[in-house]
């Protein structure tokens, strides 16, 4: 689920470059556990930060970012990955014809799962903790953890 949630994000952003002005920040700062999916989204995040890249379609972002997989295997894996047919078939609005709209919209709904995932991920860590050292600063973590999944949840099921 983890691996399908991050080849959309990156599909999404790959293949409509305006994407990046809007999430770039949240994209910068998530890493993905595959190294083939966090090597693409390394060389995009380096890539637009870099000053002149707003305008460019995808065809020529592409162009630009596979250029530097010579050097690394994880980087062609990635975009072979990112951009297969799998992708698409799992997201349509990620490929490269679909309408603006549609692009932000599963943007924002496949970014909320993927933070709803790693929050269920950190409660069962935490809850793994309290189990072992019941201690009060692990309860409360637990206790946060659940409240801000139950948030993150009733947020989804809003902008469903």
């Amino acid at each position: 689920m983890r691996r399908k949630i991050g080849r959309t994000l990156l599909a999404l952003v790959l293949n409509h470059p305006p994407l990046f002005a809007e999430v770039g920040e949240d994209l910068a700062r998530v890493s993905f556990d595959e190294s083939s999916l966090e090597a693409v989204r390394a060389a995009l995040v380096t890539f637009f930060s870099q000053d002149g890249h707003e305008s460019l379609d995808a065809a020529e972002v592409y162009r630009h970012v596979s250029g530097e997989q010579e050097d690394s295997p994880a980087l062609r894996k990635g975009l072979v990955e990112v951009l297969s047919e799998s992708t698409y078939a799992d997201s349509p609005a990620a490929k490269p014809d679909r309408p603006q709209e549609e692009v932000r919209a599963a943007w924002h709904r496949t970014w909320r799962r993927h933070v709803t995932l790693a929050m269920e991920a950190d409660l069962k860590g935490a809850q793994a903790r309290y189990s072992a050292d019941p201690s009060d600063d692990n309860l409360a973590r637990v206790m946060a953890l659940q409240a801000c999944l139950e948030s993150a949840r009733s947020l989804g099921e809003d902008a469903a």
